[in-house]
């Protein structure tokens, strides 16, 4: 079974990442108030759309889905 984390914004566009981190393989767990995807491992941080914004990791999560729903 795969896991994905999901995040729709304010105009209905989705955004689907595997939830791993890029560093070593933590699970992320989502910050609904900063509307980031954190590390609880070492404190890499993610953007909603997957973008790295805060170290240790190093590139971007892996994005499985990126559009707008009807």
């Amino acid at each position: 079974m795969k896991k994905y984390g999901i995040y729709r914004d304010e105009n209905n566009r989705i955004y689907a990442i595997k939830p791993v981190c890029t560093h070593l393989g933590c699970e992320l767990s989502w910050n609904n108030l900063e509307k980031t995807w954190d590390c609880p491992c070492h404190g890499s941080r993610f953007d909603y759309k997957g973008n790295l914004f805060y170290n240790p990791a190093v590139k971007d999560l892996e994005i499985k889905l990126d559009k707008t729903e009807e």
